[in-house]
């Protein structure tokens, strides 16, 4: 392993006294952080932050939901045709589709449920925007000339989700904080032009493993800062799509491989693979270089 050392105590110092340094410089006075709420650690502990640097009535919480009226009839509509017909769960299609219907369901109550606590335990103002019918409108204007692919599907929801933090932000004189982390940057694990843009971003030289360190270390309860990640999008776990965990993806960012490391070579090449492949994320938009 090499030398390098985290000391939260100096991270979480460093961070508050940047965040405040930034907000002297980059924007008016008594200017508010606007950021956008999921419950998750990510952005509890950028609110947090947010909260110690500037305090809490200076920070917006926007919680953005996709949930339509139609969403808890389907998953239990669902739910019951799983237990009517526990056979057809051997056909892996429908039963993949019906679970899917109800993790999706869940995931965006439990969001929402989440980030009204971290809301009310941090005493921040909020306002939650349904995005359910701004992103059907667009998929329905769209698909009725071009079918969406299901990464389309997947992408507008957190470019919905940027758009109104700016429409919020623009409307009260605030900046919008970037809630990614390093380990999501490495692996391009975002939405271009979505949940990637920001005008401040206080997590993004910090891993997973090291914002958990630093949400204990802001004393936030345990059931946001350990709450499994996951994307909002499709139903399952972060560490699912991936194929390898977190605990080896920051591990590999700070040490790489040596005679130390345990890593599998396997997941050595799963975490090249998806930097490789991502790398056009973290450049800045190309331009023609006329001279």
């Amino acid at each position: 392993m090499n030398d390098y050392n985290f000391d939260v105590a100096v991270v979480k110092h460093g961070c508050i006294k940047w965040i405040q340094d930034w907000f002297e410089k980059n924007a008016p006075k008594d200017s508010k952080a606007v950021i956008g709420i999921s419950g998750g650690k990510d952005s509890s502990v950028v609110a947090a932050l947010c909260v110690a640097a500037l305090g809490k009535e200076r920070v917006i919480g926007v919680l953005m939901p996709y949930i339509s009226g139609f969403m808890r009839n389907d998953a239990n509509d669902a739910i019951g045709e799983l237990l009517n017909h526990k056979k057809s769960l051997g056909l892996k299609k429908n039963g993949q589709e019906l679970f899917a219907t109800i993790d999706k369901h869940n995931s965006s109550i439990q969001a929402l449920n989440d980030g009204y606590k971290l809301c009310a335990y941090l005493g921040i103002e909020h306002i939650v925007v349904n995005i359910y019918d701004a992103v059907m409108a667009i998929s329905r204007s769209v698909d009725d000339r071009y079918p969406l692919t299901n990464q389309a599907k997947i992408n507008l929801q957190p470019r919905i989700r940027m758009a109104t933090l700016y429409t919020v932000s623009q409307s009260v004189n605030g900046r919008v904080a970037n809630t990614s982390n390093l380990s999501e940057i490495y692996l391009g694990y975002g939405t271009r032009w979505g949940d990637t843009v920001g005008d401040f971003a206080p997590l993004a030289n910090l891993t997973c493993t090291e914002v958990r360190k630093l949400g204990h270390s802001l004393g936030l309860p345990k059931f946001f800062v350990n709450r499994i990640p996951d994307d909002g999008l499709c139903g399952h776990s972060d560490e699912d799509s991936f194929g390898f965990t977190y605990a080896e993806l920051d591990q590999y960012i700070r040490y790489g491989v040596n005679g130390d490391s345990d890593l599998l070579e396997d997941t050595v090449h799963l975490i090249n693979d998806r930097h490789h492949i991502s790398e056009f994320k973290r450049q800045p938009i190309a331009s023609f270089p006329l001279n």
